[in-house]
């Protein structure tokens, strides 16, 4: 192949040039991609260091894989990766006020990276919706799974008439960055309680909650399908449409 003009190699390193400074204006990082000069071309070389980072403020292992499953284009890590973050207790009156606190408190210690964090309980409607934001405490603060399905029972067994008990698992999730709320994002999933436990599986409420279009708990549907149905997966999945469309 004959030697390019010397003119035309001079506008080809031009042209990159240009092309550097404006990716230098759109926030290209050097350390974690790698260009090359080609004659009259750019060529952009990607590695995994170029993953956005998201801290998810938690220590449960099941939900970090949950969200690095709905979410593959980001590097994920949770709280185990950061045992020296502490989370604000909290002390809101609603699922998204308490999903803010976390995420906005996590973000206070981790300048620049976006942080996404979650509040989920259950809803009963002849309650007045409780358990609530209290749905992890709900027989006290010293409360396990087993007793506050028990407080659950002893509340609606004084309910006149005797159901059908309706209400939802509700999941808030809020995504922060350097303290700014950047999007909040709801799921629900419909059901009835009842007052006797069926399965042993899954857990907190779930041997109580029929979800609505089957006829058993979520102590007894498979994970698959309690995972299809689940209101942390519609929750994320709401959010990773937004992040899709606006990071």
């Amino acid at each position: 192949m004959p030697a390019s003009a010397p003119g035309t190699q001079s506008v080809a390193k031009s042209r990159a040039m240009y092309a550097v400074l404006m990716l230098e204006e759109a926030g290209w990082n050097p350390g974690c991609c790698k260009l090359d000069f080609g004659l009259g071309a750019l060529m952009w070389h990607a590695n995994d260091a170029c993953m956005p980072s998201l801290v998810f403020a938690t220590s449960n292992a099941h939900k970090t894989q949950e969200v690095r499953a709905m979410l593959p284009g980001f590097e994920i890590s949770d709280l185990r990766d950061h045992p020296g973050l502490t989370l604000p207790e909290e002390t809101g009156e609603t699922f998204e006020a308490n999903a803010i606190i976390k995420a906005a408190g996590g973000s206070a210690h981790l300048p620049g990276v976006l942080v996404l964090a979650d509040d989920s309980g259950l809803e009963v409607d002849a309650l007045n919706g409780a358990p609530g934001v209290r749905s992890a405490r709900y027989s006290g603060e010293k409360a396990t799974d087993a007793s506050n399905r028990e407080k659950l029972k002893t509340e609606l067994g004084k309910l006149v008439p005797q159901g059908p008990f309706t209400g939802r698992f509700r999941c808030c999730m809020a995504l922060v960055k350097d303290g700014q709320t950047l999007h909040v994002a709801h799921g629900t999933v419909e059901g009835t309680l009842r007052l006797q436990e069926q399965g042993e599986g899954g857990f907190g409420y779930d041997p109580l909650f029929t979800p609505e279009g089957f006829t058993d708990t979520f102590g007894v549907l498979p994970a698959e399908t309690k995972n299809s149905l689940s209101h942390r997966a519609r929750a994320l999945a709401s959010m990773k449409a937004w992040m899709e469309g606006n990071l």
